[in-house]
């Protein structure tokens, strides 16, 4: 018995005298591991002794006769070194690896060796008192995190060479005033400065194609951002609750803006929507109390829900042929906006879209939309004036109601559209309709309540071209739909069909084209080609149309072709040079012109 408690207090001291972490030396305060013996390379590594005070990591160190290079540091190596003040890397270091000085409290300095490319996931996070470090020209990317919660840091000045950003970089890095992004870097992860609560700016480069989800996030001293030209996207929440961002310019090749990218932003008052975008998600500009106009650039095809929801300063908006959806609550609470137009080519409106816009007098509704929904219009109290669309079929649950100032409602539809519960709060305005309409208007169960139906007034007039000498020009009623047979002569064939400037070849049915609902004057123009069929010339993908001006339009012909326009007698009478997408023809006189464009023949009337 004597003996087996001796053996066990033996085995305890020997392992009581074993080192509690695994290096292979110690020399001058600080641990290593040797990781390449025949190359002599060795690890900064942790020791039984935490790291404090003012450290220098040397280039080299000699030990047993065999001088080392120090070329790496373990991970982790200084983590938690509460008493660590300042810390200088040597030149032979590549890499500061993750959590390498994670919650180093009371670091001040960091000067890193001029050979460092690259810091580690959290290698500085929650270095509260981390004030000052050189990020050399050589560093190429910081990992996630890199400088999470230095809650010291006033400044950000990026090296030349970083390609790359990750996530959450200098996240919660509540004292950085100024950030200096160097043209090459390519990538702003997601969540990269949020919360920087005094970052006053920020120019991001030409360089730069990604910004990742929530970068600027929070930044609530942000008072101006500029987007550069490589940037495709404004991802979700980018600029979110930035409630000093005053101004904002957008890259050339912006397309889309994120969900809720500057929702909040209640001081931005300005900033550019260039041609290029073409998309915006649901709540983009919600609660951005200063905006006072939305001129949405020509190119957007859809409108989120939400967009401008509680942008109660909003007075203006210009909404461009070619959207095609402005979404649900979209204009909600715009208490100061005061017109709206919405063009044709918008096909659908979502349910409040107008809601509670207290100070709308008039709205006009093209003739795509088909359903008013429900609650649409509901509140907006001093709207006066409502022109809807030939293609409006019905109106929503209460979609007017509490528009109790309405006078005048225009339907174009000669069709009375169908209507759900509660439309109107009452039936004082005046109800415009077709002139062949009235009868169908004043047997309806609920159009028939308005105080007074008339007809529109005011004549309109299609304007046909296809004569050679001049157009046929009809008077025709507001609302009516005409069809018309197209019958190109012996060895020619449709080429193309435009009405109002619209293409709508497509549209032909058995060589009849049905016009929509006239609502304003109107143009139909018919370009004939040689041949049976534009599919049996090969090589030429160019369409030639006419605009309402009475020019002759070449669309798609290839950059630098040429395109000839003669008379019907042969005389060359214009030769030029198509510039790419569309080539406009200017013509002085009306008449039949015969078009060349490379190997493709069409003929057309002005």
């Amino acid at each position: 018995m004597k003996k087996l408690i001796i053996s066990l207090l033996a085995i305890i001291a020997l392992f009581s005298s074993n080192k509690a972490f695994a290096y292979d030396f110690q020399v001058g305060g600080f641990y290593y591991t040797i990781t390449d013996k025949s190359g002599r390379l060795v690890n900064v590594a942790k020791g039984d002794v935490k790291y404090s005070g003012d450290i220098v990591i040397p280039s080299s160190v000699n030990y047993g006769g065999t001088t080392y290079t120090v070329s790496g540091m373990e991970e982790q190596v200084c983590q938690d070194c509460k008493t660590l003040t300042s810390v200088t890397i040597g030149n032979n270091i590549k890499s500061i690896p993750q959590y390498a000085f994670y919650g180093c409290t009371n670091l001040e300095t960091v000067t890193l060796g001029n050979k460092v490319e690259s810091l580690g996931y959290k290698a500085f996070s929650d270095c509260t008192n981390l004030s000052s470090i050189n990020l050399n020209d050589n560093i190429t990317s910081f990992d996630n995190s890199v400088f999470y919660g230095c809650t010291s840091l006033t400044s950000a000045v990026l090296g030349e060479s970083i390609l790359k950003m990750g996530s959450s970089v200098f996240s919660g890095c509540t004292n950085i005033r100024t950030v200096e992004i160097h043209q090459g870097c390519s990538v702003i992860g997601a969540s990269a400065f949020y919360d920087c609560k005094k970052l006053q700016s920020v120019d991001i480069p030409n360089s730069v194609i990604t910004i990742g989800d929530q970068a600027f996030q929070g930044c609530i001293n942000l008072t101006s951002a500029k987007v550069g030209n490589g940037v495709k996207e404004i991802p979700q929440y980018a600029f979110y609750s930035c409630t000093n961002l005053e101004s904002v310019a957008l890259g050339s090749k912006v397309e889309s803006l994120g969900y809720k990218a500057f929702s909040d932003c209640t001081n931005l008052s300005s900033i550019n929507l260039n041609d290029n975008i073409t998309s915006f998600d649901n709540s983009v500009f919600y609660g951005c109390t200063s905006l006072t106009s939305a001129v949405l650039g020509e190119s957007i095809l859809k409108m989120g829900s939400s967009v401008f929801s509680g942008c109660t300063n909003i007075r203006t908006v210009e909404i461009h042929q070619g959207c095609s959806v402005i979404g649900a609550s979209a204009f909600y609470d715009c208490k100061k906006l005061q017109s709206v137009d919405i063009p044709n080519s918008v096909i659908k409106i979502g349910d409040q879209a107008f809601q509670g816009c207290v100070n709308l007098t008039s709205a006009k509704v093209g003739n795509g939309v088909q359903e008013i929904p429900q609650y649409a219009f509901y509140g907006c109290t001093r709207l006066n004036t409502v022109s809807l669309g030939s293609g409006v079929l019905s109106v929503g649950y209460m979609a007017f109601y509490d528009c109790n100032q309405l006078n005048s409602l225009t339907i174009l539809n000669p069709q009375p559209p169908t209507v759900d519960n509660y439309p109107f709060s009452n039936y004082n305005a005046t109800l415009y309709v077709p002139s062949q309409s009235l009868s169908a208007y004043n047997s309806h169960e609920t159009w028939s309540k308005f105080n007074k139906i008339s007809a529109i007034e005011g004549q309109i007039y299609l304007t046909i071209r296809q004569s050679d000498n001049g157009s046929i020009r009809e008077a025709v009623n507001m609302g009516e739909y005409h069809s018309f047979e197209i019958l190109p002569t012996s060895g020619w064939s449709i080429h193309s069909v435009t009405f109002n400037d619209e293409d709508v070849t497509k549209q032909l049915v058995g060589g009849v084209y049905t016009t929509p609902a006239l609502t304003t004057n109107s143009v139909l123009s018919v370009v004939f080609e040689e041949g049976s069929s534009i599919n049996s010339i090969e090589g030429n993908d160019a369409r030639v149309t006419v605009n309402s001006n009475g020019d002759i339009i070449v669309s798609d012909a290839m950059e630098g072709e040429s395109i000839s326009v003669y008379s019907v007698n042969g005389i060359l009478l214009k030769k030029v040079t198509a510039n790419g997408t569309q080539t406009v023809i200017g013509i002085a006189e009306h008449g039949t012109y015969i078009v060349k464009v490379g190997n493709l023949t069409t003929k057309l009337s002005l």
